[in-house]
């Protein structure tokens, strides 16, 4: 059985640091486009009467998913290398 390889262990602390303040900037950005769509959205559901723009809603979220499971790989190392 293979190990699975840390990617995140070849980065320095500055780096980490660095890849987690960009990315903090990204899922904010993310988050205020989402919200704008979202209000878009719920506008033209109640302007046309067109329910079915509901469905798309959940799946609006998918996009931040990703950065928010990185988020939680990064603060997870560089926790693990300030108690070592």
């Amino acid at each position: 059985m293979l190990m699975k390889t840390n990617k995140l262990s070849g980065f320095t602390i500055a780096e980490l640091t660095k890849q987690k303040a960009l990315l903090k900037g990204l899922l904010i950005g993310g988050a205020i486009v989402a919200l704008l769509l979202y209000t878009a959205l719920i506008y033209l559901i109640i302007k046309n009467g067109k329910t079915s723009l509901i469905a798309v809603m959940p799946c609006g979220i998918l996009f931040i998913l990703p950065g928010i499971m990185k988020w939680n790989q990064i603060e997870a190392e560089l926790k693990s290398r300030r108690t070592k």
